[in-house]
């Protein structure tokens, strides 16, 4: 992540960022391909009609949408109300909920079939909440349950960079932090997968080519045991 100016914390906003990046972020990160083949990992695993939570879902695309055309009952969470709205109009056959997703709980203790993260646990985040995700997502998965995560593996807290041309304090573990987080919360890591992936900012109208730079991904899959 390049350096750019710092914001002061108490005028930093994630709801704000992506209120303002809007429809326009699915338009940069249109269909990433890891994104992709781990959820069509996913979908090979799940039980027909299966229950999946989307954990900062974003507007809906891809992975409700793939989700859900898939025939299963798919759940979205996202802080962002202009998120959840898109979402809303774009997967009219999923369930959308506006939550922070670091105090979200399920309501009467549901579990479910599959859990799925991508990207949602970096700005406004903590390491700390980053690591107490991965012990709530066990906690909601049902026993051999399926759990995706994907993130961008640069290790920091509290960073200030320029995303998409505008402020943002982020967090991150690396790879091998993540990894080591995941099986901590009891998971069995099945696969993992790496890739650079250039953000199609300028196209979208979000910022200018060089400041829409490529971003190290990583896609975690592992499974709650029986």
């Amino acid at each position: 992540m390049p350096p750019s100016r710092t914001p002061a914390a108490a005028d930093y906003s994630a709801v704000d960022t992506f209120d303002d990046v809007g429809e326009a972020y699915q338009v940069a990160f249109d269909r990433v391909p890891a994104q992709v083949r781990s959820l069509e990992w996913i979908i090979s695993k799940l039980p027909t009609k299966a229950t999946v939570i989307d954990v900062g879902c974003g507007t809906g695309k891809p992975a409700c949408e793939m989700l859900a055309e898939a025939g299963h009952q798919v759940t979205g969470i996202d802080i962002t109300p202009r998120m959840i709205d898109i979402a809303k109009r774009q997967v009219p056959t999923a369930t959308f909920i506006v939550a922070d997703s670091r105090i979200w709980e399920p309501s009467h203790g549901e579990s479910y079939d599959g859990v799925v993260s991508y990207f949602s646990w970096i700005a406004g985040m903590k390491q700390k909440d980053i690591r107490t995700f991965f012990h709530r997502a066990y906690g909601w998965l049902k026993p051999g349950g399926h759990f995706v995560f994907g993130t961008v593996t640069v290790a920091g807290e509290d960073m200030s960079i320029k995303w998409m041309g505008r402020d943002a304090v982020v967090s991150s573990l690396d790879a091998e932090e993540t990894l080591a987080a995941i099986k901590n919360a009891g998971f069995l890591v099945e696969k993992e997968d790496t890739e650079m992936f250039q953000p199609k900012g300028a196209e979208a109208g979000l910022c200018k080519a060089e400041d829409a730079w490529e971003e190290p991904h990583f896609f975690v899959y592992a499974r709650k045991p029986t």
